[in-house]
């Protein structure tokens, strides 16, 4: 984190100084990078890994004088399992784009899909290959109504029967207008009155950026500032309320430079979540058709946000997607109406490039489903001289249930006391060569659904491990970095792969909300193996971020530093004053302390982090002598224990005497 920087006088090299800090049995990686942000919060490149001996800290680096934050296939045959295509919607399709990903929603609920067909609905990174066909999300459960026992079973499948808009009121069976005034996608992105945004219409207009025009440009500007006046507060989407009056009440001001741009949080009214750098909103429900499973409506309705960061590390290569959940009932629901033993899953037919040589995973410690190449080179990536990436998704936010007093759920970005949220519960995969066929359309695959979410194949029986000969709900749960346990592609044979992660059971009454968070994680590295181990890395990067609801550690108080210009050398001092020296020792976030001070050299003000030189350490005098975390080795694919930092218990000192400034 770049606060100070200054030149050594008679020469070109550069001095840094660095405060760390450190907690008990956790560590943070040190490579953060950041911008200003909503309330200050800071968002980064994390990871938490458990040390027994010692104590793992998180280093920051302090420049010595003051400088700007620097900030900086094949077409798929699917004919097996989806019914014919839809028409591009009226109703709209929108896309986040501001990281490593490029992604389309549609407005009926279909993730990373396109409506016309086009093998595009998720490109990683940006400008390469294709690497999704279509997710969405699916359900099961038990419809209690009256004295009717009935199998609900819906979703969306390479297609959908939703419908958008909200549901007009609690057991009435009437909703908006398909066509009504407002019923549409939003979209917003914070920066989008100062941004360039000519990449941006390059894949919302599906052009080459040399050929964007102005009035693309233009276009794209005034559809940001029409959905972030028009955000439909009034209708569940998400905003930062300044003078907390439940009234969404934005403002724009011009700047020095003539550009009128919004007043951003806290000093106005804001759309969006989690600090998010771009955020799309819309809802839907089911109140229009049967299930493609013959499922009558119940009055559900799913209000989708979804958002990303531009950030380096793990949120720079992820997409997070929550759906509220609303049981409004339908005109015939009774009032005692319950959907029992209910199941929810994020469904993935995930494409890697050439969807005929890929092979599923999970890890259920962490909650995540994957897939990845069984081959070294992907055709389609090697078009971009790429190995083939991961892509997974991991559940970072389950349904809530009644739980103990002392335990606590995330629920509405917020820790609700006595509930605990389901993790996932099951993980499975079936597609060609897979040993499991998909549930079939039709009132026969309502069941099928319903024991596929619960982890078994779809006719009812378990899956055995071929490892341990033992049922699983985990398939191939095994590591394909070792080879340890059960590995796809063994026992059956690689080829396209549709994944499903599931968790449940709940239950919801008519007027009850339940909220679904998932993510969408890329990870590319030297070769396919080693994707899958950056994928992982990320995704605990992820779930620790979310965990702590995108809180993340601020930038401790800088010292003051001078420094004084001998014939010889040059004296270093940031002691003088009393109050900074405090306020940067004392430090204290959640834990993470004050541990001492890292004085480098760059060779000049032009030269990345990476060409420093550390001249000197004062670490306080205690037990901690090494700052060990976990971090990726991407050339050799594994997830290693590193010592990132070693002191001497040499004691603190707040002053540094150079005679010898050329290091290099």
């Amino acid at each position: 984190m770049v606060l100070y920087r200054t030149r050594f006088p008679k020469t070109s090299r550069v001095l840094l100084l660095r405060a760390f800090f450190c907690r008990l049995k956790i560590s943070l990686r040190s490579n953060l990078v950041l911008q200003p942000k909503l309330k200050a919060r800071f968002l980064a490149s994390l990871s938490m890994t458990i040390q027994k001996q010692f104590f793992q800290c998180l280093w920051l680096m302090i420049y010595l004088s003051i400088l700007p934050l620097i900030i900086h296939a094949q077409a798929n045959d699917k004919t097996l399992f989806q019914p014919e295509k839809p028409v591009a919607s009226v109703y709209g399709e929108n896309l986040l784009n501001i990281n490593k990903l490029t992604a389309w929603y549609q407005h009926d609920g279909l993730q990373e899909t396109r409506t016309d067909s086009k093998p595009t609905g998720f490109i990683f990174p940006r400008n390469t290959a294709n690497a999704i066909y279509s997710s969405s999300i699916l359900y099961a459960g038990n419809l209690i109504d009256g004295q009717t026992n009935t199998l609900i079973v819906n979703g969306q499948y390479y297609n959908s029967n939703f419908v958008s808009g909200i549901i007009l009121g609690t057991r009435t069976g009437v909703r908006e207008k398909e066509d009504a005034s407002g019923v549409r996608m939003y979209r917003i992105r914070r920066d989008f009155a100062t941004a360039d945004l000519r990449d941006d219409a390059a894949d919302y207009y599906e052009k080459p950026a040399s050929s964007v025009s102005f009035g693309d440009i233009n276009s794209l500007h005034e559809q940001y500032k029409k959905d972030w006046e028009e955000w439909p507060v009034q209708k569940g989407a998400p905003f930062y309320d300044s003078d907390n009056n439940g009234i969404y009440s934005p403002k724009f001001i011009i700047d020095k430079s003539g550009y009128e741009v919004p007043v951003l949080f806290p000093d106005a009214d804001e759309p969006g979540i989690a600090s998010a750098d771009q955020v799309i909103w819309f809802v839907y429900n089911d109140l229009k058709a049967t299930s493609y499973w013959g499922s009558p409506s119940v009055g559900l309705e799913f209000q989708t946000t979804l958002w990303a960061y531009n950030r380096n590390g793990g949120l720079d290569n992820a997409i997070f997607k929550k759906t509220t959940i609303i049981y409004k009932g339908t005109a015939t629901t009774a009032t005692d109406a319950q959907l029992k033993d209910m199941y929810i899953a994020q469904w993935s037919d995930i494409d890697i490039g050439r969807s005929t040589d890929d092979i599923a995973g999970c890890d259920s410690t962490l909650g995540l489903g994957y897939v990845y190449n069984q081959t070294s080179l992907d055709a389609e990536y090697q078009k971009f001289s790429l190995s083939p990436p991961a892509i997974g998704c991991d559940i970072v936010q389950g349904p809530i249930v009644e739980a103990n007093a002392n335990d606590s759920a995330i629920f509405g970005m917020r820790y609700r006391k006595g509930y605990k949220n389901i993790s996932p519960t099951s993980f499975v995969y079936f597609g060609s060569g897979s040993g499991a066929t998909p549930p079939s359309y039709g009132t026969n695959g309502a069941t099928q659904w319903y024991n596929t979410l619960r982890g078994f194949f779809r006719d009812g029986p378990s899956r055995i491990d071929p490892v341990t000969n033992k049922s699983s709900v985990f398939w191939a749960s095994g590591d394909p970095f070792t080879g340890a346990g059960w590995i796809d592609g063994t026992q059956s044979t690689y080829n396209e792969r549709q994944i499903l992660l599931s968790c449940g059971p709940f239950t919801m009454a008519v007027g009850d909300t339940q909220e679904f968070v998932s993510t969408v994680i890329a990870g590319i590295g030297e070769n396919r193996l080693a994707s899958v181990q950056a994928m992982k890395f990320y995704d605990k990067q992820i779930q620790f971020a979310y965990n702590n609801l995108f809180d993340m550690p601020p930038l401790p108080p800088a010292p003051k530093v001078s420094f004084v210009e001998l014939d010889k050398g040059i004296i270093l001092e940031w002691e003088r004053d009393a109050d900074a020296v405090a306020k940067t020792e004392q430090s204290n976030w959640q834990g993470y302390v004050f541990e001492g001070y890292n004085v480098y050299q760059l060779p000049s003000r032009s030269f990345p982090l990476s060409a420093e030189k550390r001249i000197a350490t004062f670490d306080v005098k205690n037990e901690v002598t090494s700052i060990v975390q976990e971090t990726l080795d991407e050339t050799k694919g594994r997830l290693v224990e590193k010592i990132v930092q070693e002191g001497r218990n040499s004691g603190i000192v707040r002053y540094l005497y150079l005679t010898q400034v050329d290091r290099f």
